[in-house]
């Protein structure tokens, strides 16, 4: 299973006597890939951790004119996240009108996470970017 998720995957361990799966995987860009791609394919998964991180930092871009819908929609479907900073990146910002992005970037905790990717991906008007694993 872990091999089709992703080849990305250095070292897979199974905590014996538990469900507990323990994942080694390259940090940046490719970490959020590969969540990005657990959350879609496990359901009902959790993460604990994330490089002994309680909390994580995700980063999701929306339609200027979309913005409010869609933190809304993040904010009832996934309990204990919060929205920490909202921006334009500076070519966004030279051409300012109705299909302009902004980026939002939550704080999420680690057990919230799986089912915030898969919220973000239910919303129409809204893209995963990338997670952050060093928050605080």
């Amino acid at each position: 299973f872990w091999a089709r998720l992703d080849q990305r995957i250095h070292r897979v361990k199974i905590i014996e006597g538990s469900t507990v799966v323990v994942l080694v995987v390259p940090p940046f860009k490719a970490l959020g890939e590969i969540l990005h791609r657990l959350a879609a394919a496990c359901k009902r998964a959790e993460v604990l951790e994330i490089s002994n991180q309680k909390e994580v930092q995700v980063r999701v871009s929306a339609r200027v004119d979309d913005v409010e819908k869609v933190n809304g929609g993040i904010q009832r479907a996934v309990p204990g996240v919060q929205l920490r900073v909202s921006y334009q990146f500076p070519a966004a910002r030279k051409h300012p009108g109705p299909d302009s992005v902004q980026q939002l970037a939550y704080q999420v905790p680690c057990l919230c996470l799986l089912h915030f990717l898969q919220t973000v991906d239910q919303l129409p008007a809204c893209t995963f970017e990338q997670v952050y694993d060093f928050w605080n």
